[in-house]
């Protein structure tokens, strides 16, 4: 089972605040989890460059992202995989 990140803003600070607040909350216990990063109802994209490092510091392996077709090229070309939620079995974690 994956957790699910579910990206609310596009404020890239707020949102890695929230995650590093939550992970020092967690200690080491989501460590080698697997994660998907749901952007579907975001608008403008995040910096993937950032956000993806950050999320691995963490221990978190990256399944891949959820997200609509206006993020989808830019996600992918930042190593992203696309992933379609209908099939996944995940728990939502929102930061």
């Amino acid at each position: 089972m994956a957790m699910r990140l579910v990206l609310k803003t596009t404020d890239y600070s707020a949102v890695a605040e929230a995650i590093e607040r939550k992970m020092a909350q967690a200690g080491d216990f989501f460590k080698g989890e697997s994660i998907i990063i749901d952007a579907y109802g975001i608008i403008q994209p995040l910096p993937w460059d950032k956000l993806i490092p950050l999320l691995k510091g963490y221990g978190l392996i990256i399944l891949g992202i959820y997200t609509n077709e206006r993020l989808l090229p830019g996600a992918i070309e930042a190593g992203l995989t696309p992933i379609s939620l209908s099939t996944a079995n995940n728990k939502t974690v929102s930061p």
